[in-house]
């Protein structure tokens, strides 16, 4: 029993907390996973905070709600922007700011991304905005990728005018016969 309790290391209650979320969420109950996630995200720890607002911003994605989701993976975002971090705070850096295209996309507006994202990393706003335009391409949003592009910031862009070969931004490409 002694040996047991040695070899095992405890668990933090918000690592608990994660995991009930992750399993409930795989299983496809979300609502009981925001709420495990809810716990975890009061935690005063670095990691397990970020990582429960993060896997929250996939719970209210999941839900519909683009907004709520955008707040989550800011927050997580903003939690984990520290340098001189763990790589694993480092990792859930960048996938917070990459998944938070996918709500950005339903919820934001176009005009405004390059300022969001600037004001959030500016180091890694670039591929951010890459990624968003990637999100409105695909479910052929060609006017937001057009306002996206109308910034001149947008360094994405350059790439797409030279692959679109004059056709309007955002427009899908055609393959030839």
């Amino acid at each position: 029993m002694i040996a047991a309790a040695v070899a095992e290391p405890a668990r933090s209650d918000a690592e608990h907390w994660s995991q009930q979320g992750d399993e409930a969420f795989a299983r496809g109950d979300v609502a009981a996973a925001r709420a495990a996630f809810a716990r975890a995200a009061a935690s005063d720890e670095p990691h397990a905070r970020a990582y429960a607002r993060y896997r929250l911003g996939w719970c209210e994605l999941t839900d519909g709600r683009a907004i709520e989701a955008l707040d989550a993976f800011v927050h997580a975002v903003r939690e984990t922007a520290a340098t001189g971090q763990p790589e694993a705070m480092t990792r859930l850096h960048r996938e917070a700011l990459r998944d938070s295209t996918l709500a950005y996309a339903q919820a934001g507006r176009p005009e405004r991304a390059v300022d969001f994202y600037l004001a959030i990393d500016p180091a890694l706003a670039q591929a951010a905005l890459a990624t968003l335009i990637e999100h409105y391409r695909t479910r052929g949003d060609a006017e937001a990728v057009a306002s996206l592009c109308r910034d001149s910031r947008v360094q994405a862009c350059a790439g797409l005018r030279s692959r679109d070969q004059g056709r309007p931004l955002g427009a899908a490409a055609t393959v030839p016969r």
